[in-house]
C-alpha cells in the first residue's frame, strides 16, 4: 500500500455521508449528494490508477467524469416536477 492507495482508501470513507442524504434528504438534496459522490468516485479511481502505476486505467474516471454533468441534467429533467 502506498500514499495514493491510502488515499483512496479515506476518499471512501465520504461515501458515507453522501449515501445518508441520498437516502435521507428531498429530492434536491439528494441530487446534489449523488452529484458529490460521482465527484469522490472520480477522484478514488484515479487515486487508484495512479498508486497502481497503471496509466491506462486514468481513462475510465476520465470518461466517468465527462458522463457524470449530462446524466445528473436528465435525472432532473425526468424528476422536476417533485424538485
Amino acid at each position: 500500500m502506498n500514499i495514493w492507495l491510502w488515499s483512496a482508501l479515506g476518499l471512501v470513507l465520504g461515501f458515507v455521508p453522501c449515501g445518508w442524504v441520498i437516502t435521507r434528504a428531498r429530492m434536491m438534496g439528494s441530487l446534489v449528494a449523488l452529484q458529490m459522490a460521482a465527484g469522490i468516485c472520480t477522484l478514488v479511481l484515479l487515486l487508484i490508477a495512479q498508486g497502481l502505476h497503471r496509466p491506462s486505467f486514468l481513462d475510465i474516471p476520465l470518461a466517468f467524469v465527462l458522463l457524470t454533468y449530462p446524466a445528473t441534467l436528465l435525472f432532473a429533467h425526468f424528476f422536476e416536477r417533485w424538485l
